[in-house]
């Protein structure tokens, strides 16, 4: 009889340690439909382009339904889209998720620890054989390790986070850079095609005067030279477009070889008069930049792995509760085979403190690693920030001289030389040297107008704007709510 009771007592003790495993295996979370679920879950070979098109099947992994939408010709709905659309920002999003996720796993204390002796020949007492023994033991770090595990959690975090501010600033000065070389590319083959226009009215005028015989025909071949020159140019310019427009379409992740949108007439160009260009405030927002914020929470990383490392030179204190059931059938008439039950303190040992002292060099290293690294990019902003400032200065006063001087000068040679060599008092090899130095020089202007904006992106990027914020809900990072993170 005490066999079968002792085996059903086993069973029931069998089945409540298999419903205490169990208990937490199921997940609460309910399975999330997700664009990337059908392509993770599918043959990873299943994102390869096409072969007869550069549309790729990656499209379902886009986070909104609007990006094939009617695209924005405004470079600043631009940037905000890209913003909302670019791969890369939304995998920075996805880790600034991910280990924000980290700091509640680090901080929580290790599973208890059940064991169970149901079967096998237990010890027997006087009162009666032991039936079962069991226990449970949780693990309890010494006091400070889970506070500084956190603490790395969290840096890790918001490093993560000011990697994502940073990768904004990037987006943003890229596609400015893009369209603006988009924009040039049309205006500058606006202009090469007026100034054809002009070349073939000189053309005529040359053919007419061949024909009335006060002109040489190397005058009208001069004209057809300079045509198919001006052919080869705007073939030039298109490539130019094409690649600008493959690059605009790789940051909103649309098909390279999409077409946009033609722009309007009226652009929204960045004026520089709006542009604070004292260095010292510049180099005061440069101060504040993500890049130096990342490095900053690394180096914090560091001083709490450290910290770590010396709390982990002192032991972690172990506690477990134990039960054993005694039987009453044994020899001894007096004893009153009570189960035992008793409560038991354990500590590891950490004598061998070699790996704790390397853990603290690692992150002493580290740290002066991040310091050094801190240093190299402060200097390489302050660079950033007062080369982009000359660069813009530059440009302006270049702009200033070609609208002040050398174009109108230049449209005054041009409209001389033509009444000149229509009444026979100057050559057309004269008439076309001016006409090709009015055109390059519009051209030049074009392209300072351009490099002046590529510039300013340029210097936005360095000095960290203030108004580089995306004004979308999910563009903006999600920062570490200020109550949890660790104080440096």
């Amino acid at each position: 009889m005490h066999s079968v009771f002792s085996t059903q007592k086993n069973l029931l003790a069998w089945s409540a340690v298999g419903l205490l495993a169990t208990a937490g295996c199921q997940s609460p979370l309910a399975p999330q439909p997700h664009a990337y679920r059908a392509w993770i879950e599918q043959d990873p070979d299943a994102w390869r382009l096409e072969e007869a098109s550069t549309q790729h099947r990656l499209d379902t992994l886009r986070a909104t339904a609007d990006n094939d939408a009617a695209l924005p010709t405004d470079i600043e709905a631009l940037v905000r889209l890209a913003w909302r659309h670019h791969p890369g920002l939304h995998a920075a999003r996805r880790r600034v998720e991910r280990l924000q996720q980290r700091a509640p796993q680090v901080a929580s204390l290790d599973d208890p620890t059940l064991r169970v002796v149901p079967i096998g020949e237990q010890a027997e007492t006087a009162a009666g054989r032991v039936g079962l023994q069991a226990g449970v033991s949780q693990k309890l770090p010494f006091p400070g390790k889970l506070a500084a595990r956190k603490a790395v959690a969290q840096r890790d975090a918001a490093a993560a986070d000011m990697h994502l501010a940073t990768l904004r600033l990037e987006v943003a000065a890229d596609m400015r850079r893009a369209y603006w070389g988009w924009r040039y590319a049309q205006r500058a083959a606006e202009v090469v095609t007026q100034d054809r226009e002009l070349l073939e009215q000189l053309q005529r005028v040359a053919e007419a005067k061949y024909r009335a015989g006060t002109a040489e025909q190397q005058d009208v071949l001069r004209a057809q030279v300079e045509r198919a020159s001006v052919e080869k140019t705007l073939l030039t310019l298109e490539q130019q477009r094409r690649s600008s427009v493959a690059m605009i379409n790789r940051l909103l992740d649309r098909p390279i070889d999409a077409e946009l949108p033609e722009p309007g007439d009226e652009d929204r160009w960045t004026d520089p008069a709006a542009i604070d260009t004292d260095l010292d405030r510049l180099l005061t927002m440069a101060a504040h930049h993500p890049r130096l914020a990342a490095l900053r929470e690394q180096a914090a990383r560091y001083r709490g792995l450290r910290q770590l490392a010396n709390l982990d030179r002192y032991p972690d204190l172990t506690v477990s509760l134990h039960f054993n059931e005694v039987g009453s059938d044994g020899d001894s008439p007096v004893s009153n085979g009570d189960d035992q039950w008793f409560v038991g303190f354990g500590i590891n040992l950490p004598l061998w403190q070699g790996k704790r002292d390397a853990a603290e060099q690692e992150a002493l290293a580290g740290l002066y690693e991040t310091a050094a690294m801190l240093a190299d990019a402060q200097n390489q902003l302050a660079f950033r920030v007062r080369d982009a400032l000359a660069r813009v200065e530059a440009q302006r006063q270049v702009l200033a001289l070609f609208d002040q001087q050398m174009l109108p000068d230049a449209e005054q040679a041009v409209a001389a030389a033509e009444s000149s060599y229509r009444t026979g008092n100057a050559g057309f090899l004269t008439l076309i040297d001016n006409w090709r130095r009015l055109t390059g020089l519009r051209l030049t202007y074009e392209q300072a107008a351009t490099q002046l904006q590529k510039d300013l992106a340029d210097l936005r990027q360095a000095a960290a704007w203030p108004d580089e914020t995306p004004d979308h809900p999910e563009a903006r990072p999600k920062p570490i709510p200020p109550a949890e993170r660790p104080e440096s």
